[in-house]
Protein backbone atom coordinates (compact mmCIF):
# COMPACT_ATOMS: atom_id res chain seq x y z
CA UNK A 1 0.00 0.00 0.00
CA UNK A 2 1.04 3.86 -0.73
CA UNK A 3 0.89 3.86 3.63
CA UNK A 4 3.27 1.22 4.18
CA UNK A 5 5.59 2.77 1.34
CA UNK A 6 5.37 5.75 2.78
CA UNK A 7 6.49 4.44 6.37
CA UNK A 8 9.21 2.59 4.75
CA UNK A 9 10.80 5.47 3.25
CA UNK A 10 10.17 7.81 6.56
CA UNK A 11 12.08 4.94 8.58
CA UNK A 12 14.74 4.48 5.61
CA UNK A 13 14.77 8.67 5.58
CA UNK A 14 15.38 8.48 9.68
CA UNK A 15 17.82 5.79 10.04
CA UNK A 16 21.36 7.20 11.08
CA UNK A 17 22.89 3.78 9.69
CA UNK A 18 23.88 3.86 6.49
CA UNK A 19 21.64 1.60 4.53
CA UNK A 20 22.06 0.72 0.23
CA UNK A 21 19.64 -1.80 -1.21
CA UNK A 22 22.10 -3.54 -4.67
CA UNK A 23 19.93 -5.49 -7.05
CA UNK A 24 21.49 -8.94 -8.84
CA UNK A 25 23.49 -6.60 -11.22
CA UNK A 26 25.19 -4.83 -8.48
CA UNK A 27 23.80 -1.38 -8.92
CA UNK A 28 21.92 0.23 -5.83
CA UNK A 29 18.21 0.52 -6.34
CA UNK A 30 18.01 2.01 -3.05
CA UNK A 31 20.27 4.17 -0.95
CA UNK A 32 18.93 6.14 2.47
CA UNK A 33 20.02 9.70 3.52
CA UNK A 34 23.12 8.55 5.72
CA UNK A 35 24.87 6.30 3.37
CA UNK A 36 24.46 9.15 0.72
CA UNK A 37 26.29 11.57 3.51
CA UNK A 38 28.76 8.48 4.69
CA UNK A 39 30.14 8.72 1.26
CA UNK A 40 29.55 12.06 -0.45
CA UNK A 41 27.09 10.50 -2.54
CA UNK A 42 25.50 14.47 -4.10
CA UNK A 43 23.46 13.03 -6.43
CA UNK A 44 20.69 10.24 -5.99
CA UNK A 45 23.16 6.87 -6.40
CA UNK A 46 20.31 4.80 -7.73
CA UNK A 47 20.85 2.96 -10.58
CA UNK A 48 24.88 3.24 -10.00
CA UNK A 49 27.18 0.37 -9.15
CA UNK A 50 27.81 0.11 -5.49
CA UNK A 51 31.20 -0.33 -6.67
CA UNK A 52 31.39 3.47 -7.70
CA UNK A 53 29.62 4.91 -5.07
CA UNK A 54 31.65 2.62 -1.96
CA UNK A 55 35.44 2.50 -3.47
CA UNK A 56 36.30 -0.24 -1.31
CA UNK A 57 37.39 -3.54 -2.64
CA UNK A 58 36.74 -5.19 0.30
CA UNK A 59 33.30 -4.24 0.89
CA UNK A 60 32.48 -5.38 -2.88
CA UNK A 61 34.39 -8.77 -2.55
CA UNK A 62 32.21 -9.43 0.80
CA UNK A 63 29.08 -8.19 -0.72
CA UNK A 64 29.83 -11.06 -3.90
CA UNK A 65 30.69 -13.65 -1.40
CA UNK A 66 27.54 -12.98 0.85
CA UNK A 67 25.55 -12.97 -2.68
CA UNK A 68 26.89 -16.29 -3.70
CA UNK A 69 26.94 -17.92 -0.40
CA UNK A 70 23.46 -16.77 0.82
CA UNK A 71 25.40 -16.04 3.68
CA UNK A 72 25.69 -12.57 5.93
CA UNK A 73 28.25 -11.29 6.79
CA UNK A 74 28.75 -8.96 9.69
CA UNK A 75 32.68 -8.98 10.57
CA UNK A 76 33.93 -6.25 8.14
CA UNK A 77 35.30 -3.07 9.66
CA UNK A 78 35.70 0.42 7.00
CA UNK A 79 37.64 2.86 7.65
CA UNK A 80 36.39 5.57 5.45
CA UNK A 81 37.21 8.01 3.79
CA UNK A 82 40.78 6.04 4.36
CA UNK A 83 42.71 7.41 7.26
CA UNK A 84 39.79 10.19 8.15
CA UNK A 85 40.03 8.31 11.86
CA UNK A 86 35.86 7.60 11.11
CA UNK A 87 35.45 3.52 11.27
CA UNK A 88 31.97 1.25 10.32
CA UNK A 89 30.93 -1.89 10.58
CA UNK A 90 29.31 -3.44 7.93
CA UNK A 91 27.03 -5.54 7.51
CA UNK A 92 26.13 -7.48 4.52
CA UNK A 93 22.73 -9.26 3.89
CA UNK A 94 21.55 -11.45 1.26
CA UNK A 95 18.13 -11.40 -0.05
CA UNK A 96 18.03 -14.35 -2.02
CA UNK A 97 17.07 -17.27 -0.36
CA UNK A 98 18.84 -19.65 -2.94
CA UNK A 99 22.67 -19.31 -2.85
CA UNK A 100 23.78 -17.53 -6.63
CA UNK A 101 19.86 -17.11 -6.94
CA UNK A 102 18.72 -15.20 -10.13
CA UNK A 103 16.74 -12.43 -8.42
CA UNK A 104 19.72 -12.19 -5.82
CA UNK A 105 20.44 -8.98 -4.28
CA UNK A 106 21.99 -7.37 -0.93
CA UNK A 107 21.15 -5.19 2.05
CA UNK A 108 24.52 -3.57 2.71
CA UNK A 109 24.17 -1.86 6.37
CA UNK A 110 27.01 0.83 7.67
CA UNK A 111 27.38 1.63 11.19
CA UNK A 112 29.21 4.10 12.75
CA UNK A 113 31.70 3.03 15.41
CA UNK A 114 34.04 5.33 15.73
CA UNK A 115 32.74 6.45 19.03
CA UNK A 116 33.42 2.87 19.96
CA UNK A 117 36.74 2.59 18.27
CA UNK A 118 37.69 5.89 20.62
CA UNK A 119 36.74 4.11 23.96
CA UNK A 120 38.34 1.19 23.28
CA UNK A 121 41.57 2.87 22.80
CA UNK A 122 40.99 5.07 26.00
CA UNK A 123 40.46 1.44 27.84
CA UNK A 124 43.50 -0.03 26.60
CA UNK A 125 45.59 3.02 26.84
CA UNK A 126 44.40 2.86 30.89
CA UNK A 127 44.61 -0.55 31.95
CA UNK A 128 48.42 -0.67 29.73
CA UNK A 129 49.47 2.57 31.79
CA UNK A 130 48.04 0.92 35.07
CA UNK A 131 49.82 -1.85 34.49
CA UNK A 132 53.18 -0.20 33.75
CA UNK A 133 52.70 2.13 36.74
CA UNK A 134 52.22 -0.57 39.18
CA UNK A 135 54.71 -3.04 37.53
CA UNK A 136 57.73 -0.70 38.57
CA UNK A 137 56.25 -0.85 42.54
CA UNK A 138 55.77 -4.63 42.68
CA UNK A 139 59.26 -4.97 41.36
CA UNK A 140 60.50 -2.95 44.43
CA UNK A 141 58.55 -5.02 47.21
CA UNK A 142 59.26 -8.46 45.22
CA UNK A 143 63.22 -7.80 45.61
CA UNK A 144 62.67 -6.57 48.85
CA UNK A 145 60.35 -9.50 50.01
CA UNK A 146 63.65 -11.81 48.44
CA UNK A 147 66.20 -10.30 50.78
CA UNK A 148 63.72 -10.67 53.98
CA UNK A 149 64.69 -14.53 54.06
CA UNK A 150 67.89 -13.92 53.84
CA UNK A 151 68.24 -11.31 56.59
CA UNK A 152 66.32 -13.20 58.82
CA UNK A 153 68.37 -16.13 58.35
CA UNK A 154 70.98 -14.09 58.93
CA UNK A 155 69.87 -12.43 62.10
CA UNK A 156 69.06 -15.83 63.88
CA UNK A 157 72.24 -17.30 63.95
Amino acid sequence: SEDGRRLALTVLAGMREGLVWTGPDRRIRLANEAFRQIFSAGQDPTDHLLAEIVRSPTVIRELEQAIQSGREVRELVLQHPPGSGRTFEVHVSPLSGRPGGKEAGALVLFFDITRLEALERVRRDFVSNVSHELRTPLTSIKAFVETLPEGLDKGTQ
